[in-house]
């Protein structure tokens, strides 16, 4: 039988706050010295420590507030749970091992864990995306000697890999916006606080990172080699086996974007009339036989169950058991044309909200204020193309449209699947840096005169031709 019991609060010893410079120090040291050795090639490398401090300093924020301001939360589970396996594994590190790979099962658990080592939640080892995430802070904790903020700032440092790789592959084709790339995918204040603690979103969010910039490496700029390979395997499959509904938007969102840059380098108009159709259509029929093949590894999250899923989920969400801070788009029918009929107002929430008049505490207020930023860049990219240009401020730039419609359907996606302000600030982390990098870039575009305009989107394009090409190669005029 699993036991639901934890180990007790979490404990803060002197000795922690002791280790905790140390830490610093030495990730400083390393990351000072990987600094060092690029800034010279790669100027927007002097972002690097900055972005680090940011992502740190989120999580111990993120740690603290939920402990000493709500009193506890999943973080807290995660970690109590995740004590009881570094417990294990100082009592039997092959017991600790089969915890840590086997799949999950009730009498392996009665069998190795006890009042001794402690429990793990029975929610959390119940759920395999969410026992995933025991798996992967349990060898940190060790390295952490169980202190929960040590194992924070860990977590903090080790994610950071995939959101730095994204903001490379970003500068390489607008070296000109290096500050504008940096506060959109360094330093925006949700993906600095949600995405830094010990949860999952660290995790997806570095994964959603890593998939795209490995992408653009193999794919787009075709540099073909094993470990970029290898590295957007366990990219996909850490997020299909975290949330997989992001591998439901990315992966055809990525392909559009690979298709699009294939086509834009064709020259002759008619053979471009005649492919775009015939290319999508087998983009589409890629995507649905990549996704139906994976119908096993998404379970609920699959194409044939997700619109039976979102329906569950946001009748939950909006349902008393998880607190007052609800909105409610209205009701749809389990169909995916009564969803469409909602697109409007869920995609609004899910890009949007909470709005000023949504807040209730002091982490809406902070959310708020960044939405309240995004709507008026948004307003502003209208305003300046007027509208009628906005199809081709967005699709002249095949990355400007990836990362713009990715935004809006996953926008959508958790528009209408959440309605809990508390998950959707959590669930919109993945999208961000790809919604204000957008945003920036086609303002950037619209601010030029149309011949400074068309040489960018040239120079954009040749950046595709090599591992070198764009990056470093303009001073950041801002």
């Amino acid at each position: 039988m699993i036991k639901t019991s934890y180990m007790g609060d979490i404990d803060i010893e002197p000795w922690e706050f002791a280790l905790i410079p140390i830490y610093l120090i030495i990730i400083f040291l390393i990351a000072s010295s990987i600094k060092n050795r690029k800034i010279k090639q790669h100027p927007e490398y002097r972002y690097y420590l900055l972005g680090l401090y940011a992502k740190i300093f989120g999580g111990l924020a993120f740690g603290l507030i939920y402990i000493f301001y709500y009193g506890g939360g999943d973080t807290v589970s995660y970690y109590e749970s995740g004590r009881a396996l570094v417990n294990l594994f100082y009592k039997n590190p092959v017991d600790y091992l089969r915890m840590e790979f086997l799949p999950v099962n009730e009498d392996l658990y009665d069998e190795v864990l006890s009042s001794e080592t402690g429990w793990v939640s029975s929610w959390l080892y119940g759920d395999p995306r969410s026992y995933m995430v025991i798996r992967l802070i349990s060898p940190l904790m060790i390295l952490a000697f169980r202190s929960y903020f040590l194992t924070t700032i860990l977590v903090s440092w080790v994610t950071y890999e995939g959101l730095w790789r994204l903001y490379l592959m970003f500068v390489r084709y607008y070296p000109h916006l290096m500050s504008s790339l940096a506060i959109a995918v360094l330093f925006m204040p949700s993906t600095v606080f949600w995405g830094s603690g010990i949860m999952k979103d660290p995790f997806t969010l570095s994964a959603t990172g890593l998939f795209v910039s490995l992408v653009d490496h193999v794919l787009v700029r075709r540099n073909v080699k094993f470990r970029s390979i290898l590295g957007g395997l366990i990219a996909a499959w850490l997020l299909i086996a975290l949330k997989p509904y992001i591998i439901l938007v990315l992966f055809p969102g990525t392909m559009y974007w690979v298709f699009n840059q294939r086509i834009k380098r064709i020259k002759n108009a008619l053979v471009k009339f005649v492919l775009i159709p015939v290319v999508f259509a087998g983009l589409g029929g890629l995507s649905l036989w990549v996704l139906n093949s994976l119908s096993g590894s998404l379970g609920k999250f699959s194409l044939d169950e997700a619109l039976n899923t979102a329906t569950v989920t946001s009748t939950y969400l909006r349902s008393e058991q998880v607190g007052g801070n609800n909105f409610n788009i209205g009701e749809f029918e389990t169909t995916w044309l009564g969803a469409a009929g909602k697109f409007v107002p869920a995609t609004m929430a899910g890009l949007y909200r909470p709005y000023m008049w949504d807040v209730a505490n002091i982490v809406m207020l902070f959310s708020a204020l960044e939405n309240t930023f995004l709507l008026l860049m948004t307003i502003r990219l209208l305003w300046r193309t007027k509208l009628v240009r906005l199809g081709h401020a967005i699709f002249a730039d095949p990355l400007v449209a990836f990362s713009l419609l990715f935004t809006v359907c996953f926008g959508f996606m958790i528009g209408i699947t959440t309605s809990n302000f508390g998950s959707l600030v959590r669930f919109k982390i993945p999208m961000l840096p790809f919604f204000v990098s957008g945003l920036y870039i086609a303002l950037k575009m619209y601010s030029l005169p149309p011949k400074s305009r068309t040489r960018l989107l040239m120079a954009q394009r040749a950046a595709q031709s090599g591992p070198q090409a764009g990056v470093g190669a303009v001073h950041d005029p801002t």
